[in-house]
């Protein structure tokens, strides 16, 4: 990847990152474009989501992980603020 390419794409991580901890979520390191992240107790989350049009990959089936862990692909600043928004919304 281009160095411009790689600095925006941080810049998306770390934004999102930081959102989703501000509403009280655990988020877990990330090397790859996606972000794990855990709501303790939140098992209907992504078909809470996805009755508002956005998709979260439920991680309830990883090895290790429960129903309240999930996973959102790093996106661009504009669908990160829809993300957020609607996380808002149904929590």
């Amino acid at each position: 990847l281009h160095p411009r390419v790689r600095r925006q794409r941080q810049m998306c991580i770390r934004d999102r990152a930081k959102a989703l901890e501000e509403l009280g979520m655990k988020v877990y390191p990330a090397s790859a474009n996606y972000l794990l992240f855990r709501r303790a107790g939140c098992t209907d989350l992504k078909e809470r989501l996805a009755q508002r049009g956005v998709l979260i990959r439920s991680c309830g089936n990883y090895p290790g992980l429960g129903p309240d862990y999930y996973r959102v692909a790093v996106r661009p600043h504009e669908e990160n603020l829809v993300l957020i928004q609607t996380l808002r919304e149904v929590l």
